[in-house]
């Protein structure tokens, strides 16, 4: 931001820079695990993520965005495995983003992708709305309450939340 020499609002600018790691390697593992994780779909791929979110962890004890990540990775294992203690290092993984920031969109979303991927529907739903008060650009976590409400019956919410997502990205195939 110093560098583009960019004029922000103190809010976007604290938004921008919050819980984000001073570790540039921690930085990189955290950005590649990410695209790992974009392909949840493939067993290797979760391992990988889950493996470069613990080297980001590894190098910033602290890094809260690759805590969540990490959570959303053990939660993905658990959809692929049904090995149940996969959950609870999920879960202590998104709490322990939250430890430094209790608004952090990333670690709201990440409890609420645990609870939702366990079934646990309406305790999903207060945290992806949280994750949404601090991010509310967030096409992704748009679609995830979307498919909670639909678990729930709630066709008419669900929809309403969907179409709010296309708003936002409307050229994105999911």
């Amino acid at each position: 931001l110093e560098t583009l020499e960019l004029d922000l609002q103190p809010a976007v600018r604290e938004a921008l820079t919050l819980d984000d790691t001073k570790v540039p390697a921690a930085k990189d593992f955290y950005l590649r695990a990410r695209g790992y994780l974009q392909e949840y779909d493939k067993p290797e791929n979760i391992a990988h993520a889950i493996s470069l979110f613990e080297e980001a962890i590894n190098l910033d004890p602290g890094y809260s965005l690759a805590n969540a990540g990490l959570g959303e990775a053990y939660c993905r294992k658990y959809q692929k495995t049904q090995q149940t203690e996969w959950i609870d290092s999920a879960q202590k993984a998104c709490q322990k983003a939250l430890i430094p920031n209790e608004k952090l969109a990333a670690a709201h979303g990440c409890l609420a992708t645990v609870n939702s991927g366990t079934g646990h529907y309406e305790e999903a739903i207060p945290q992806f709305q949280r994750a949404l008060e601090s991010e509310p650009t967030n096409d992704e976590f748009r679609r995830e309450l979307a498919r909670t409400e639909e678990k729930l019956g709630k066709i008419q919410d669900a929809e309403k939340t969907l179409q709010q997502a296309i708003t936002l990205r409307p050229h994105y195939w999911a």
